[in-house]
């Protein structure tokens, strides 16, 4: 058996999300190092290792994991055996302010994206 991932890549703001399925074998679904390694085989520009990953939960807040611990907790709302993704690419050069960091997630400190 295997979990079916729909992964939703943003390289920046300004561009469509390029948007992939695979699975991944059911033994290995909680482990965080595979699905990063995965995603770098499915989307080469990721292998630099510039990217954050995040789940979108029921509030519809986007939450970032990056531990097998909080990949679990992502499994945890899977529905019909489907688990979304977001991928962000991290800016090399930093950020504008024009930037969104994370998606639908405003700033406690700066009020900002």
């Amino acid at each position: 058996m295997s979990l079916t991932i729909k992964a939703f890549l943003q390289r920046d703001t300004h561009s469509e999300p390029e948007i992939r399925r695979f699975q991944i074998p059911t033994d290995v679904s909680t482990s965080y190092d595979y699905l990063s390694k995965k995603l770098c085989d499915i989307f080469p520009a990721l292998r630099a290792g510039n990217f954050s990953v995040f789940w979108k939960d029921p509030d519809g807040d986007h939450v970032s994991f990056s531990t097998d611990e909080e990949q679990l907790e992502a499994l945890g709302y899977v529905n019909d055996g489907l688990f979304k993704i977001y991928i962000v690419v991290k800016s090399e050069t930093g950020t504008s302010d024009n930037d969104v960091i994370h998606p639908g997630v405003t700033c406690d400190g700066c009020q900002g994206p």
